[in-house]
């Protein structure tokens, strides 16, 4: 949940500029509760997205330990992982009973990736097990998308990060905030929070509250980047996409998310 900001003197020009004083508005508040920040720019429209969590470094220190410090970058590699329980043996065909994927895929792809990667093995030509508990570590996530205008289409994008978030807000500039606040109601309605940027400071117009994300696997998978984004940072390990090119197929697109909704 945020606070209202103290002024930070930074001109605000292009989308861009937003993201600094979001950061540096609620850096006191994010310092108190010890979130880290994750900062991701787009192309096309401008997009500009903050991500502000909190790992729980029991499970980080628990993968890295375990030599399971290769993350699972994929929807498909979770899907499959979590189809076993703990330390569990299972069969191929028992996987492909559980699973949308084809025998070739899930053995010669999925599997040998866990296998390589030491998150199972291999028991038979048929079997595999488990080697260990998947948790996902987060303990928070707190989800930003700026914008100088256009509420829709932030807010659409906004709604979106409700698939992994506890939290997720719009910020838009103040001088095209105002069809927005007139709009609350839809904000309150979709729990989404709105901020208003100024050109030094950042006040909070609607704090949503906390909630479960509202997909596992997309809680999982941004776990997973985060988690590999500290190994890039820590020189171990080397990402090249974003956090939402891994997560946009599971995320209704722009029609769909207009189609249900009034403006």
């Amino acid at each position: 949940m945020f606070f209202l900001s103290e002024d930070i003197n930074t001109p605000i020009e292009k989308e861009t500029d937003i993201i600094p004083i979001i950061k540096n508005a609620f850096y006191k508040e994010l310092l108190k509760k010890k979130l880290k920040s994750a900062t991701e720019i787009g192309v096309g429209f401008g997009i500009a997205d903050i991500v502000f969590y909190d790992l729980d470094q029991k499970v980080v220190q628990e993968r890295i330990v375990s030599g399971l410090c290769k993350p699972l970058l994929s929807e498909d590699l979770i899907k499959t992982l979590l189809a076993f329980k703990p330390y569990e043996i299972v069969s191929v065909t028992y996987l492909m009973e559980k699973l949308p994927f084809s025998k070739e895929r899930l053995k010669y792809k999925l599997l040998k990736f866990l296998k390589e990667n030491n998150y199972v093995t291999k028991i038979s030509s048929d079997k595999f097990r488990s080697n260990f508990n998947y948790c996902i570590g987060l303990n928070k996530v707190i989800a930003v998308e700026a914008k100088l205008n256009n509420w829709k289409r932030g807010l659409y994008q906004a709604y979106r990060y409700k698939w992994f978030s506890d939290e997720s807000y719009l910020a838009i500039y103040s001088y095209g905030i105002k069809p927005a606040k007139e709009k609350i109601d839809l904000f309150k309605k979709l729990n989404v929070g709105l901020l208003e940027v100024k050109d030094s400071s950042v006040d909070v117009i609607f704090n949503p509250r906390p909630e479960a994300p509202y997909s596992e696997i997309m809680w999982a998978l941004t776990f997973e980047y985060l988690f590999d984004l500290e190994q890039k940072e820590n020189g171990e390990l080397r990402s090249n996409k974003s956090l939402l090119e891994r997560l946009k197929n599971f995320l209704p697109n722009f029609q769909e998310f207009s189609s249900r909704l009034t403006f």
